[in-house]
């Protein structure tokens, strides 16, 4: 009886050992266990410039398991600017396994003008602030697809494990990328020194706090500008300090970034230049209190 529990003991370990095995180190879920795959984009520019309508993007393709390919299908959505609802996708490239390679001698191109034209519309029928993102869909040669295109329309990658999605290593998959339309920025427009006021808050407590701050031109993008401080001292009083946050010049729209306060702090739209007065008015929401505030940047 010892010697059979001994050897049921065994054999269940190792279904667990050769369970755990089936994870394939290229990222693919253990119930769809196929020899890996990987596909990874880089891009030669971040953003399409509205006045360079014809310059050139440049996608460099790399994979390291081009014998496991079919194809590859690079696609191309817009969001207009202030939507929440992107455009359909249509095609801008179709690659075979075969000639893919992990030397990045296989690129594909596009600009502003052909993205436009793939989906059916003119360069006049753009604005800044519009993003295109492009997505690929790996076929491989046993038919399985990733991103599962039941999902793919939902953003989401379920057989394709974050981390895969994520990582920097050459045996990543690249999901997706993402183009907003910028024009030329014009730091005289941005930089100099302000006095800040917040003049609108949910919470009363801040409406009235003021800063003088700096606006400089901080890259690496040529429209990405940084703010000394975008809470006025506002925390001041809770043990908080000035906190620092950056803008995109979209097309003289100031867009903040992503920061953190005492949260994490986003954009909530509506924020606008006074091309006439410089006058810079921004909203911003910080998630950890549940706050929110408008601030106005007066230049000096």
């Amino acid at each position: 009886m010892k010697l059979l529990k001994y050897i049921i003991l065994v054999t269940f370990i190792a279904i667990i050992f050769i369970g755990c095995s089936e994870q394939d180190e290229y990222g693919l879920e253990p119930e769809q266990s196929v020899p890996g795959f990987n596909f990874r984009m880089n891009a030669s520019t971040n953003s399409f410039n509205l006045f360079e309508p014809d310059a050139e993007i440049t996608l460099t393709t790399y994979t390291e398991t081009s014998s496991n390919i079919d194809n590859v299908s690079i696609l191309i959505e817009r969001l207009p600017v202030g939507a929440t609802v992107s455009s359909d996708r249509a095609e801008i490239a179709s690659l075979q396994g075969s000639e893919l390679t992990n030397d990045g001698s296989v690129v594909v191109t596009t600009s502003l003008r052909a993205a436009a034209e793939q989906l059916g519309l003119t360069v006049a029928d753009l604005n800044g602030g519009d993003v295109f993102t492009l997505y690929n869909i790996v076929t491989l040669n046993s038919g399985q697809v990733y991103p599962d295109t039941v999902t793919l329309n939902e953003n989401q990658f379920l057989n394709v494990e974050n981390p895969f999605v994520t990582a920097s290593a050459t045996t990543s998959f690249t999901s997706n990328l993402t183009f907003p339309i910028t024009c030329p920025s014009d730091p005289a427009i941005w930089e100099g020194t302000y006095n800040s006021e917040i003049t609108a808050s949910n919470y009363g407590g801040f409406v009235g706090a003021t800063n003088q701050v700096e606006i400089t031109f901080v890259g690496p993008e040529p429209f990405r500008y940084q703010i000394s401080d975008i809470s006025a001292l506002a925390y001041a009083p809770f043990g908080g300090t000035e906190y620092p946050g950056d803008i995109f010049d979209i097309c003289e729209v100031p867009v903040p970034q992503p920061t953190n306060t005492f949260g994490n702090t986003t954009h909530t739209g509506g924020s606008t230049i006074d091309l006439n007065t410089g006058i810079i008015t921004l909203n911003y929401f910080e998630d950890n209190n549940g706050l929110s505030w408008t601030i106005v940047f007066t230049p000096i």
